[in-house]
């Protein structure tokens, strides 16, 4: 996470939930309680302490954030909550997403209750809707300065002076290059991350030219992807992967694969460190990723699938992190901003 000061001890606090520290949960967790003098509380303490009340993700449970929230403001208490698949409370037309979005914009009414998007406003306006505001996603603006380091001394070629682990999967990966421009595909490898249609797309020679690098667990639907890679001279590492290897596998990449299946359009992570540190995103056209690329101006590749990323990819753009570190700065001051506003500033006007 990106290195500060630590806040002031007796500056105001902030009482953070999250029921598990799995997936990104426990750096959102360490980010927010530098950032706001916040401690984590179980959903009991949540209930009757002062400070205000930080859900980190109210997908973890909404309907108790629901009653949570109502239940402070009865007693005059300030509740926030990240809300992080926007997109689809807006737009599915399910009945449970529907009662999703009518509790919501309950909830907007009321003056101590806020409900925070991690999706930009820009990308639809109908998040006001539903939103008192929006952040930037944490992972756009998380990336701390010993990792840019490791990052920058194993692309220049230095990488002596990075851990061993993260030279290590460096020399991999280059090892198995020979020559090729790098493809990487990172996290768990499933069926919503897109992995049907690069099978399709190495199938059809469109990465015929380079390396495919897969780190991270395969989900057992996509365990088939094992062939197709092997077949086309790639590499796999199917297991987890370390904050350090992770580093690493951006340091080797010419591009990331950030190109998802349509029914799993949201907020990236993997696109995030890709922009913060400048390398070039490949993501769907037409989708969230693709939208806030094209805003920030962040060089990327985007195709609609299979059929044209052959096509697609010969195009690769020069990474820029420069561009990646001041969009990073940039985040961090609006979504920091934002978030103090929410904790600790006066209640919403009516």
């Amino acid at each position: 996470m990106i290195n500060r000061p630590t806040p002031v001890q007796d500056g105001p606090k902030t009482a953070l939930y999250t029921p598990t520290l799995l997936g990104h949960r426990g750096a959102y967790l360490e980010m927010t309680s530098l950032l706001f003098a916040g401690r984590r509380r179980s959903g009991w303490q949540m209930i009757w302490t002062r400070d205000p009340a930080f859900h980190l993700m109210i997908e973890d449970g909404f309907a108790g954030f629901v009653g949570l929230a109502i239940l402070r403001a009865l007693l005059r208490r300030r509740t926030v909550g990240l809300l992080f698949r926007v997109l689809p409370t807006l737009n599915d037309l399910s009945w449970r997403m529907r009662i999703k979005c009518m509790i919501l914009k309950i909830l907007r009414k009321m003056r101590s209750i806020r409900v925070i998007s991690i999706v930009p406003r820009f990308v639809d306006p109908k998040i006001a809707m539903i939103c008192d505001d929006w952040i930037y996603d944490p992972q756009l603006w998380d990336l701390s300065e010993s990792d840019r380091q490791i990052f920058g001394q194993l692309r220049a070629a230095e990488g002596g002076a990075a851990p061993v682990a993260a030279q290590e999967f460096y020399a991999r990966i280059q090892a198995a290059r020979a020559g090729r421009r790098v493809m990487v595909s990172l996290g768990l490898q499933s069926r919503e991350k897109g992995l049907a249609i690069m099978a399709d797309a190495v199938k059809a020679g469109a990465f015929d030219d380079w390396l495919v690098v897969m780190a991270g667990r395969i989900a057992p639907e996509m365990q088939y992807m094992r062939t197709v890679l092997e077949q086309g001279g790639h590499l796999i590492m199917d297991r987890y992967i370390t904050d350090e290897e992770l580093i690493a596998t951006y340091s080797a990449a010419d591009a990331v694969w950030c190109l998802y299946d349509p029914n799993y359009d949201q907020a990236s992570g993997i696109l995030g460190r890709a922009v913060q540190l400048g390398v070039v995103p490949l993501v769907r056209a037409g989708s969230v990723s693709a939208r806030q690329c094209q805003h920030y101006g962040v060089p990327h590749l985007a195709a609609q699938g299979a059929q044209d990323i052959a096509a697609v990819v010969s195009q690769l753009p020069s990474s820029d992190p420069d561009l990646g570190r001041d969009l990073q700065t940039q985040f961090a001051r609006h979504s920091i901003a934002v978030l103090s506003q929410a904790l600790h500033g006066g209640n919403k006007p009516l």
